[in-house]
């Protein structure tokens, strides 16, 4: 009685019977013990945390990203914990507005300005323009922003999208290589851009250097892909078991392209891509059946270093390797549909 009359005294109580159900793993209670808390005494830094915990844990994405304001305002919590609870509650709500559009614009006009300028939320967010089809929008958006920052992730989406202008699309990307050209992200944007533009051997080359420098599972089923295509069906199936390596973290092994490379080939495959950089301009004008490639390297544009293929008889088939590096690679890389 005692404790239902004095509200000090009955906010301790339920937040011990909050943090003892939170402890059994009861969230849903836990929720509601802090339900009542929250009409006794709703700016409890306590209070706050454990709704954090109870809300991230039940994917209340909404409630929790209601929460965070409060939490920062009453320096419940630091920082990194405020930036990584941000992070979490808008990549769900953004997830969630896989059906409405207007949500997810909504979500991102109404974000807290500390929690936009950072790369992971962005990110969501453009994917959520994505889902949607809004391609040209993500385009125009992401161009934007990388001349103030460079973001990776900002990186890797563009390379993905499919735009009306292709080969405009293919040169933005190409003129970021002038001051990223060791970006390896970068790197692997351009070559799919140079396969949506069918200028096979470009894509090789950015592709090689991409994978010189930072190999990657990613990478490397683009690669195999590329060498299908141009029927160097053994190649392939080499770069598909180097990717299934490294996505089941078991190392490169023998790979397509050797882990570690030497210094000055290194420099080689970057100085080839920023030549391709200088040259795309010109190139484009010349985009003809005769400058697409059929088995030889792009018309006027020589390869980066010569055959960086590694040796070692392929272990697995082509397609068994595909499948498998296909399957491990599908949760972290999602496909970009086409706009109409």
């Amino acid at each position: 009685l005692a404790a239902e009359s004095d509200p000090e005294s009955q906010t301790l109580v339920l937040l011990t019977e909050a943090e003892l159900q939170v402890e059994r793993g009861d969230l849903g209670t836990a929720a509601a013990t802090l339900d009542q808390v929250a009409r006794v005494a709703p700016i409890n830094s306590r209070l706050l945390q454990l709704q954090a915990q109870v809300y991230e844990g039940l994917g209340d994405w909404e409630r929790l990203s209601a929460v965070l304001p409060v939490l920062k305002r009453r320096h419940a919590i630091d920082d990194a914990e405020y930036r990584r609870l941000g992070i979490a509650a808008y990549d769900g709500l953004f997830a969630a507005s896989e059906t409405d559009y207007d949500r997810a614009v909504e979500l991102w006009r109404a974000l807290p300005k500390d929690l936009r300028d950072n790369e992971d939320i962005t990110a969501a967010y453009l994917q959520a323009l994505v889902r949607h089809d809004h391609q040209q929008e993500t385009e125009t958006f992401i161009r934007k922003s990388l001349r103030k920052t460079w973001w990776q992730k900002l990186v890797a989406i563009y390379g993905r999208l499919e735009v009306v202008d292709k080969p405009a699309h293919l040169r933005q990307a190409e003129q970021w290589l002038h001051d990223h050209g060791e970006d390896p992200v970068l790197l692997l944007a351009v070559a799919r851009l140079s396969m949506a533009n069918e200028l096979w051997g470009k894509a090789r080359s950015y592709l090689e250097s991409s994978l010189a420098i930072a190999p990657s599972a990613e990478g490397f089923a683009l690669y195999g892909n590329l060498l299908e295509k141009l029927g160097e069906d053994q190649h392939a199936s080499e770069a598909f078991r180097s990717g299934l390596l490294i996505a089941r973290g078991a190392g490169c092994g023998h790979t397509a392209l050797p882990r570690n490379r030497p210094a000055d080939q290194i420099a080689s495959v970057v100085r080839c891509s920023r030549s391709l950089a200088r040259r795309a301009s010109g190139e484009y004008s010349h985009a003809s059946k005769k400058s697409r490639f059929s088995g030889k390297p792009l018309a006027g544009s020589s390869r980066c270093p010569a055959s960086i293929i590694g040796g070692g008889p392929a272990m697995y088939t082509s397609a068994s390797d595909r499948s498998g590096l296909a399957a491990i690679t599908a949760s972290c890389t999602k496909p970009v549909a086409p706009s109409q």
